[in-house]
């Protein structure tokens, strides 16, 4: 006997940022953002003063629901804060590495 088991999520209906997980995190966090249309994203992640740490991702994304894994071995215990723009708009998230 054969058993298949497959899920499927719908399209979203509206740009969203979900959040990451686990947070607080060491040393990987998975940042959650739902897309209902193609179109360019740019997500960023900075500091607690608001300095730009590094791009996480600058380019055409596909409709759906989008994860990215974010490794921070060389960054330092603290706040960080993750930006995503889209061409509705932008959307903020915070998150913590504790080492």
């Amino acid at each position: 006997m054969l058993t298949v088991s497959e899920t499927s999520s719908p399209l979203p209906h509206k740009y969203r940022l979900v959040g990451n997980y686990p947070n607080p995190f060491n040393p990987s966090t998975t940042i959650v953002y739902e897309l209902p249309e193609r179109g360019h994203v740019r997500m960023s992640v900075y500091d607690i003063m608001g300095g730009e740490v590094h791009v996480l991702v600058d380019a055409t994304r596909g409709a759906g629901i989008h994860e990215l894994r974010v490794e921070a071995k060389l960054l330092p215990t603290g706040v960080y804060f993750y930006r995503m723009e889209t061409p509705v708009g932008t959307f903020v998230g915070r998150m913590t590495l504790a080492k």
